[in-house]
């Protein structure tokens, strides 16, 4: 009987990781200005893009990948806490939101990460 009572504080005090589940990320890059356009032409363009992904909770990156050429990129996570998706590479001159998502457990959880660049 003592035997049990160890056993079960023993792993009592292992921590229990969370569950994973699925991120499903489209990156896109949008670009303003430049060139004037046409009347009746928007003055931004956005389009999916490649770009190297971390996700972070907190300050440590949990997973990372790099989307492919159609902006998308689906990786696994820890479900049920709140996460950052950063673009890890992303030059100087573009300015690149940091959504923040809580994926859910069981199901996959989009989020559209995008970056920016104000042309003069």
């Amino acid at each position: 009987m003592a035997l049990l009572v160890v056993t079960s504080l023993v792993t009592a005090c292992v921590p229990v990781a969370a569950p994973s589940t699925l991120l499903d990320v489209s990156t896109q890059l949008t670009w303003c200005g430049g060139v004037q356009p046409p009347p009746g032409e928007p003055a931004c363009h956005t389009s999916p893009r490649s770009i190297p992904v971390e996700i972070r909770q907190k300050r440590d990156v949990v997973a990372q990948g790099t989307s492919d050429t159609t902006g998308h990129l689906v990786i696994v996570v820890p479900a049920g806490v709140p996460l950052r998706v950063v673009a890890a590479e992303a030059p100087a001159y573009e300015h690149c939101d940091e959504p923040t998502v809580v994926a859910a457990a069981g199901t996959a959880t989009a989020v559209v990460q995008t970056c920016t660049v104000f042309a003069p």
